[in-house]
């Protein structure tokens, strides 16, 4: 089930097309990790029920292109000059390293050798090198079951060039590498883990190890790294979470800036009361660096999906949150080559416990469009028509997927102007008495009227700044000015039902948006179809002393 987005963010620059596309299967589903091809195409990698793993492929509007089932683990995908996708992962007991074409066909599928004894394979990242062949970066074990490194070679036939292998000193301790980049000068960068610190590593370009360095920043799961080839910098996060899996090994993250002889030039820790975590980041194209995870300090009461943008020396410039009142987070982000982000996330439903995916293209302020993210959705379609597992046998299954159609911006500025057929409810008692903002109040819902869908939105805009307010709600109505409120209550004073415990702040955008859950109205229960339900918003003001106000009401039938 889709789950609305509310932002907090208010401005957006209208500088690109932006986007949002959820993965609605029969299946929990997860994405893993993103890439932007250059002509513009976007590439997700998400797994999907127990056992499967896709790749898909959608165009610069959000629309599906193709979508291909993987019977092997997958964990990361790397993106070529020519539009190749590289795709790494594990198929027992091998290392699997896949390169597709733009069409989804095979540009080679190999699947390693065991070595060492009884030991596993497996990969977590590609990247392209100069010659157009690809390094791969994952773990190994050996007999003595420790874990080590593994970095492999291939040309661009998939033809292995060379194996490198670091074993961990201690058989206690692992040594996976997550994260792998060809540094200008034709060296191999690694980014890994030697529990619970992350670790650098430097090859040079026949495999030969120069050089490994750990750094103690705090515990991390699954580091990962963004080059500045230009400022001949590094950055690498040291998170605490893998994405989809809802475990958090820290509360904050650290992020760690070095040169390429892996010499620390800075490192600072981010975060607040609550846990936040760091996924992914990308050195932006103005040279700062974008982090990308989730955050229950910046947020509602649950995870949020958080994007900071942190300047080259490591101060934060912007921060976005995005999600409501379940789990949301950002798994990856990577630069869109016609300006701006693209996004992967995945959000847990608040009913059914089940996590469905996110695709969401961003501009480069990290906002979304006017119209986003409520867009109409398209009818079920059938995909992967055309499908074969990695041994080249087809496959044959009916697993849909629903997209939602793209939402292009209208101009406007304001990322609570919704989409004119996104809107439900009639205004009434409007306009409200001015705030201290000297505007009124007002209340946009925006999503569907069918209580068994239960996916609304409640947005009051135009608030003062860092006041906090709630909802209130009730099937009557009446004008009433309360005592000690400037403001007018346009609801039934006798059986009003109160949000008390989701209060919210305006910050300083003015704006405090709410997903009511119409199964459980406070003091009621569910909202029969058929009935028409008020709604209002109570906040605190100051005008110019201490008082409150309301917003205009809003009127709702629902179905």
């Amino acid at each position: 089930m889709r789950r609305l987005l509310l932002s907090l963010a208010l401005a957006a620059p209208a500088l690109s097309q932006t986007w949002s596309f959820d993965f609605v299967e029969p299946f929990s589903n997860f994405t893993q990790d993103i890439g932007a091809l250059p002509n513009g195409q976007v590439v997700v990698v998400r797994g999907v029920g127990q056992v499967a793993y896709h790749v898909t492929l959608m165009d610069a509007n959000g629309g599906l292109a193709w979508d291909r089932r993987f019977w092997i683990e997958i964990n990361g995908l790397a993106t070529g000059a020519a539009n190749e996708i590289a795709v790494a992962g594990w198929t027992y007991p091998n290392g699997s390293t896949t390169v597709l074409d733009s069409s989804g066909s095979y540009v080679f599928a190999k699947y390693g050798t065991n070595h060492g004894g009884v030991a596993e394979d497996y990969f977590h990242d590609a990247t392209q090198t100069a010659d157009g062949g690809w390094v791969f970066v994952g773990a190994h074990t050996h007999d003595s079951c420790d874990l080590g490194m593994l970095v492999r070679r291939l040309d661009s036939a998939g033809n292995l060039l060379w194996d490198a292998r670091v074993g961990s000193d201690n058989f206690l301790l692992d040594l996976p590498g997550y994260d792998v980049q060809e540094l200008p000068d034709g060296s191999i960068l690694v980014c890994g883990r030697a529990w619970p610190n992350p670790m650098l590593m430097k090859f040079d370009a026949s495999g030969t190890l120069l050089w490994k360095k750990s750094f103690g920043v705090g515990k991390c799961l699954r580091p990962q790294m963004a080059v500045d080839a230009a400022l001949g910098r590094v950055y690498f996060v040291a998170g605490g979470s893998w994405p989809g899996s809802g475990v958090i090994w820290d509360d904050d993250f650290t992020v760690l800036a070095a040169d390429f002889d892996g010499n620390a030039i800075w490192q600072r820790r981010y975060g607040g009361a609550g846990a936040d975590i760091a996924n992914d980041l990308v050195v932006t194209p103005d040279g700062g660096v974008l982090v990308v995870g989730s955050t229950q300090s910046y947020g509602s009461t649950k995870r949020d999906m958080w994007l900071v943008k942190l300047t080259d020396g490591g101060d934060v410039q912007w921060q976005h949150t995005y999600g409501g009142d379940s789990d949301d987070e950002l798994s990856a982000i990577a630069n869109y080559p016609g300006g701006g982000f693209v996004g992967a996330g995945n959000r847990r439903n608040r009913v059914s416990g089940e996590t469905t995916g996110v695709v969401m293209r961003f501009d480069a302020e990290g906002k979304l469009s006017p119209c986003e993210p409520f867009p109409t959705w398209a009818a079920p379609q059938r995909i992967s028509a055309n499908e074969f597992d990695p041994f080249g046998d087809p496959i044959v299954h009916s697993d849909t997927l629903v997209g939602a159609s793209p939402c292009t911006p209208d101009g406007a500025q304001n990322l609570m102007t919704f989409c004119d057929e996104a809107r439900v409810g009639t205004a009434y008692c409007s306009p409200a008495v001015p705030n201290s903002s000297g505007q009124p109040a007002e209340l946009t819902a925006v999503g569907s009227t069918q209580v068994a869908v239960n996916l609304l939105a409640v947005v009051g805009t135009q608030l003062p700044k860092n006041q906090w307010g709630y909802f209130l709600t009730g099937q009557g109505s009446g004008i009433a000015a309360p005592p000690g409120s400037q403001g007018l209550l346009c609801l039934d004073g006798m059986v009003i039902h109160r949000f008390v415990s989701q209060v919210k702040n305006a910050g300083n955008d003015g704006t405090i948006g709410f997903e009511p859950d119409l199964l459980n109205i406070p003091g009621h229960g569910a909202i029969a179809p058929g009935e028409t339900w008020n709604f209002q918003l109570w906040f605190r003001d100051l005008n110019p002393s201490n008082t409150s106000n309301f917003s205009d009401a809003l009127a709702i039938q629902f179905q």
